[in-house]
């Protein structure tokens, strides 16, 4: 199934995926901001609070976390980017199996990580160019509020950026 294929499979769109990823993070301030004062792990902050509220508002579709595999089912190998470096997103929205579809990727940072951005955006570009995910996103967790940057928005395997 190529990229023109799946996305007659998209039931989902930018807006909604947008909407839905604010509301989780609009969650996460009001009720547990002790997470972010504290600088708590990003993976912690992720499973136990974004997921979650992310699982239980999209229909249709899985929310993953941790989860890096590809490849027929018979094969499933840890999932790469184009440079065939192993990659683990933060979050994604997707379709279990080798023919998805990919919906979207997240990966988050606190203020509090030092890491460099541009490398989890390459990454995401790699992933999002090998699997076909059609949204790439960054979410920033500042001190008092969260900002959803896109990295890559495809409407049928286009870069929009």
């Amino acid at each position: 199934m190529d990229l023109k294929e799946r996305s007659m499979d998209y039931k989902i769109n930018k807006d909604q995926i947008e909407d839905v990823i604010n509301k989780a993070s609009y969650t996460l301030y009001k009720k547990h901001k002790n997470l972010i004062d504290e600088a708590a792990h990003e993976d912690m902050i992720v499973a136990d609070v974004i997921a979650p509220y992310l699982r239980s508002h999209i229909e249709g579709y899985s929310v993953s976390t941790g989860y890096n595999r590809e490849g027929p089912l018979d094969n499933r190998q840890t999932k790469t980017g184009l440079d065939e470096k192993p990659i683990l997103p933060d979050i994604i929205i997707h379709k279990f199996g080798p023919n998805g579809p990919n919906i979207a990727a997240v990966e988050v940072k606190g203020w509090w990580n030092k890491e460099d951005r541009e490398e989890d955006e390459s990454s995401l570009r790699n992933l999002g160019a090998k699997h076909g995910y059609r949204y790439l996103y960054r979410l920033e967790l500042g001190k008092n509020k969260h900002e959803l940057i896109p990295v890559y928005m495809s409407e049928e395997g286009q870069n929009l950026n």
